[in-house]
């Protein structure tokens, strides 16, 4: 069970309301048999991805989106995203976050497609001179770190999907 990039799904690309798109990028990961059994929505996916991600990632995430302006120092990233939840249904949660101080918008998709999870984002760079460079500066490590955080997320519920099934 490895997450792996992808083209952006469709559906992904139909739901994201940003223009001016200057990155996007899909990481896919197949959902083993005994976690198909239990059905866990796109957002408790999106959940695991996010607000559990293994503390020093968390915390990278977390002082990076406050430097760039895309949260508060009060709150977490995740808290974050969830107040800017824009879609949620069963099989599919869209946030998206902006930072008036670096003139980017980010949108990130989390929906789930027969036996895999998809998790898609999308960066919007603004008219500021700025945004342009800062884009493609977050671009490299987000590509890292979203693989990252879905193969852990994927970790974390296959054993909870061993736990709880009996």
């Amino acid at each position: 069970m490895k997450a792996q990039a992808i083209r952006i799904p469709d559906l992904a690309r139909e739901v994201c309301p940003l223009e001016n798109i200057g990155y996007e990028d899909a990481f896919s990961i197949d959902i083993p048999t005994p976690m198909m059994t239990k059905k866990y929505s796109a957002e408790k996916w999106a959940y695991e991805i996010f607000a559990n991600a293994p503390p020093a990632i968390n915390q990278i995430v977390s002082q990076s989106w406050n430097t760039l302006g895309f949260k508060s120092k009060s709150e977490s990233h995740w808290q974050s995203l969830e107040s800017a939840t824009m879609i949620k249904q069963d099989d599919l949660i869209m946030m998206v976050v902006h930072s008036d101080s670096v003139d980017i918008q980010i949108c990130m998709v989390i929906n789930l497609i027969k036996s895999q999870v998809i998790f898609s984002s999308f960066f919007s760079r603004g008219h500021k001179w700025f945004s342009t460079p800062t884009l493609k500066m977050m671009t490299v490590p987000h590509r890292f770190i979203a693989l990252y955080l879905l193969n852990t997320a994927a970790e974390r519920m296959k054993l909870k999907s061993y736990i709880f099934v009996v």
